[in-house]
């Protein structure tokens, strides 16, 4: 990397340590917060596991969370949903504009490396992989694009009513028999790991291409996969009588006269079959193979 490059991508990191340090720090003031709630989620066996942090330090802490969780996969991270509650009479015109200058500061250094990076493969122990934010992972290999450059969220509104859950869609994304046949080539020496060997994998996908090309041209194929479940924050905020929800990577960060109302937290949660092919059935839905998402409609 070119020197200068370095030292412009360091002085744009710095900000927004800088930056996050003068939060953390105005957070951790006496009559600040009135209410705080602050959880970890992490990935383990199959699971999604929720830790709540208890301690109002380590809670605070986590907007300035970057590490990667393995050095051999960037794009796994911890979320911290979560929200701080401000007291009104506080300091929150500082604080808001704490928030400005972290946002701002996040901004700076994406678009720096959007201007700068160039894609490169960088091989590690479970395979090559494309890395999107070259220069960062030069100069700071462990940390975590994905976090640094989640903005914080903080709402003037004071917020009455709170709820926490796990949320999940389904995409069902439309392809003809041609795109059909492209997913099978790529998948084609990518058997599901533990359930087939490669020569039972290659002989299903070959008995679903012949299968495919016996069908109408005209014939629309559904592809129904799962999407990550994610936590979802609900806040009904002072004059308003619906719910705004947020997805919760980050703490929000909002005002409150002392009476929120918190109905729901987080708690542990274990993966389930996303794709339940008897209520599939029941809508119409005739699965072509349910490891690919290919769906035919009746």
């Amino acid at each position: 990397m070119d020197l200068s490059l370095r030292l412009e991508l360091d002085c744009l990191y710095s900000n927004i340590e800088s930056s996050i340090a003068l939060l953390t720090s105005a957070l951790m003031k006496d009559c600040v917060v009135d209410k705080y709630c602050v959880y970890k989620v992490e990935k383990k066996r199959g699971a999604r596991v929720v830790e709540q942090i208890t301690s109002m330090r380590s809670a605070a802490d986590v907007f300035s969370d970057f590490e990667c969780i393995s050095p051999d996969n960037s794009k796994e991270t911890s979320i911290y949903p979560g929200y701080f509650a401000l007291k009104q009479d506080g300091p929150i015109d500082e604080i808001s504009s704490i928030v400005s200058l972290i946002n701002d500061n996040k901004r700076a250094l994406k678009s720096f490396l959007d201007k700068h990076n160039r894609p490169k493969e960088v091989h590690l122990s479970s395979g090559p992989q494309v890395k999107l934010n070259p220069l960062m992972f030069e100069a700071h290999p462990m940390k975590n694009p994905n976090q640094i450059f989640r903005e914080l969220k903080m709402f003037n509104s004071k917020a009455r009513m709170l709820h926490m859950k796990w949320t999940r869609k389904q995409r069902y994304d439309k392809h003809s028999i041609d795109s059909a046949l492209r997913i099978i080539a790529y998948n084609f020496d990518k058997p599901p790991v533990l359930k087939y060997s490669t020569s039972q994998w290659q002989m299903i996908l070959t008995e679903l291409k012949a299968h495919l090309e016996c069908l109408p041209v005209s014939t629309e194929i559904k592809r129904i996969k799962p999407a990550p479940s994610i936590p979802q924050i609900g806040v009904k905020f002072e004059g308003s009588a619906s719910w705004s929800k947020f997805h919760g990577s980050l703490p929000l960060i909002f005002t409150t006269d002392g009476s929120l109302n918190v109905t729901a937290g987080l708690s542990d949660l274990m993966n389930e079959m996303v794709i339940d092919n008897e209520k599939l059935l029941e809508l119409g839905w005739v699965p072509l193979n349910e490891e690919l998402g290919f769906y035919l409609r009746t």
